[in-house]
């Protein structure tokens, strides 16, 4: 059984009850899928920024990540030598129903293993029954995911294996768990941080140090895609192969993929 570390102190999995974390029934928390690999967190100054952003957006207490206390509880779970995927929830600690008490929260932190990184996306395709709103929420991580949920599920009916979401004001803004680039005639594009998604830590490490041009993007744009890649914190970037069938080439992607590899020392 894996060791989880539950309001700073190491328990087995299976001693945390529901009713320590109930306030996920109503969506009240957020969290952060962090990747552990080569003995760091690359990203982990972003993920801290975002983490911010949720805690003032949710009214909760402040929290700052600790790197230490994540690489004891992977040496506790033997994943320290190799590469793991690290989550961090915030759960506020009371309320009822949707009401909701104080702004004091619950830690969580999960460990896994990952075996792969920058795996392709073979097959890219669109999911055409609801939209995500437009609004600040949208960039954060916060624990209401049933969008993302229902997208997998018609990705994976379809044959595809990931699909892109619009916004409320018909724009594609990201896939069901990853940021969109679209590569055009040389030029990167990815959505505007006012669209509604979410605000990525590797998008937001790309956008510190590559030209790339913040846009709604509409079909026209994905039409005339040459390239198209997917970042999220886990996978880091992930290049495409096929947009709704027709094949899409990578050289630029690739070229992408090595200068954050540098940059992060992964």
């Amino acid at each position: 059984m894996q060791l989880i570390c539950f309001n700073n102190t190491f328990i087995q999995a299976d001693e945390i009850s529901f009713y320590d974390v109930e306030r996920f029934r109503v969506g009240d928390a957020c969290f952060e899928s962090m990747l552990f690999i080569n003995g760091q967190i690359p990203l982990l100054n972003f993920h801290q920024i975002r983490l911010d952003e949720a805690c003032r957006q949710l009214g909760f207490d402040s929290y700052t990540i600790d790197e230490s206390q994540i690489i004891e509880l992977l040496n506790s779970n033997e994943l320290s030598e190799g590469m793991a995927r690290v989550r961090l929830s915030l759960i506020r600690k009371s309320g009822k129903n949707y009401m909701p008490y104080g702004t004091a929260i619950n830690s969580l932190l999960e460990t896994e293993s990952v075996d792969q990184v920058f795996t392709s996306i073979k097959n890219l395709g669109n999911y055409p029954t609801f939209t995500k709103p437009t609004n600040d929420l949208g960039g954060i991580k916060h624990s209401s995911a049933l969008l993302y949920v229902l997208a997998k599920q018609y990705a994976e009916a379809n044959g595809w294996n990931e699909v892109l979401l619009k916004n409320d004001q018909n724009m594609f803004i990201e896939a069901s768990s990853s940021n969109i680039f679209v590569i055009s005639n040389g030029e990167a594009f990815t959505s505007k941080d006012t669209s509604g998604c979410v605000l990525g830590v590797v998008r937001a490490c790309l956008l510190n140090f590559l030209p790339i041009n913040l846009v709604d993007i509409e079909e026209e744009l994905l039409s005339k895609a040459d390239e198209i890649f997917l970042t999220n914190g886990i996978q880091v970037i992930q290049c495409v192969d096929n947009y709704e069938g027709r094949p899409l080439t990578k050289e630029r992607s690739m070229e992408i993929m090595k200068q954050l590899k540098t940059k992060l020392s992964i």
